[in-house]
């Protein structure tokens, strides 16, 4: 294909050239993993009624062609092509796909997040004042992606289309891509995670903990206190940055891990709940309904996985019967 400059007016051309890219080097359905796993092409072929339960890492997902709606938390994000998804800290998820079919599949690239590099290209960059650094902004969100980070995907996506299957090159452009996002307005909740003293580090620090105790009895003052926050803000950042309090993440983290270990290790109910930081199999269940809607022996049997190694998920994803059969081939779905 003849190559062609872009700029900001052609948003829909760069669009497209991606579609036509990833469509040559990726015939089927399924995902492509460059770069150390930090690097993923996906392609959809069918539209999806696909649900994964997992705890997502901190993540960049841009939707190239379908839509994307994600429960993140307790947040309802819909993100189409053009259009990218951030995720600053561990945090509980679904996703469903659609608007994709065999005539027209749908794509996304997904970059797992590097915090050396982000801290290295942090550097490059103008240090943030201190009102912006006292505003906090919830890690998880969706905004339109750059015409500079649309170029950039096109030429990661080159770069595989010609043979290149060595890591440095992509690191290269890795590094480019996230100087665009992290000097892009959408940038600004990444940049405040990763900068010492700011009040999202502190929380993002706190997640990291959580996930780490999780199946502990956590005392929350202890644990702003460790941090050096006071109890109000404290729950109000951590709500902020994680669309949840700290007891909601530490309940969802459990039920989530307790699903994965009913599906994926066959523990019975009162097994997984009693790993996972429960006492009462009868308070695991109550919770687990409402989260997932059944009790967590229906959920079991209703419930059809595919397990996939994964750099950007905590568990298996989840796919409906119907499914499977299409989705054998594939390595992973992720967001």
């Amino acid at each position: 294909m003849t190559d062609v400059v872009f700029n900001s007016q052609n948003r829909e051309q760069i669009l497209q050239a991606l579609v036509e890219r990833m469509t040559a080097v990726m015939p089927v359905s399924g995902t492509v993993s460059l770069c150390g796993d930090h690097l993923q092409l996906h392609r959809f072929d069918q539209e999806k009624t696909c649900e994964a339960t997992s705890i997502y890492k901190p993540l960049l997902s841009f939707m190239i062609r379908g839509t994307k709606r994600l429960r993140a938390g307790d947040s309802n994000i819909v993100y189409n092509p053009g259009e990218l998804f951030i995720n600053g800290v561990d945090i509980p998820a679904q996703f469903l796909v659609s608007g994709v079919s065999t005539a027209a599949p749908g794509f996304a690239v997904s970059i797992l997040l590097d915090p050396s590099i982000i801290k290295d290209v942090m550097t490059q960059l103008p240090l943030l004042d201190q009102q912006e650094l006292m505003n906090s902004a919830q890690s998880a969100h969706y905004d339109t992606a750059t015409t500079d980070e649309l170029v950039t995907l096109l030429r990661l996506v080159e770069l595989y289309s010609k043979g290149v299957n060595y890591d440095f090159p992509y690191q290269l452009l890795l590094k480019e891509l996230y100087y665009y996002v992290l000097s892009a307005k959408h940038g600004m909740s990444l940049r405040k995670l990763f900068t010492a003293g700011a009040q999202d580090f502190k929380i993002a620090k706190s997640v990291q903990y959580l996930r780490e105790h999780y199946r502990e009895d956590v005392d929350i003052e202890k644990l702003a206190s460790l941090v050096f926050m006071a109890v109000p803000t404290f729950y109000k950042h951590f709500k902020q940055v994680t669309s949840l309090s700290p007891l909601q993440y530490i309940k969802r983290l459990r039920l989530y891990e307790a699903k994965r270990l009913m599906i994926s290790e066959n523990m019975t109910a009162a097994a997984a709940g009693y790993d996972v930081g429960y006492s009462s199999e009868q308070h695991f269940s109550r919770d687990y309904k409402k989260l997932f809607g059944r009790p967590p022996l229906q959920d079991v049997k209703e419930s059809s996985f595919v397990d996939s190694a994964n750099p950007f998920t905590d568990v298996p994803v989840v796919l409906n019967p119907d499914e499977l059969t299409a989705a054998s081939g594939m390595d992973a779905i992720a967001l």
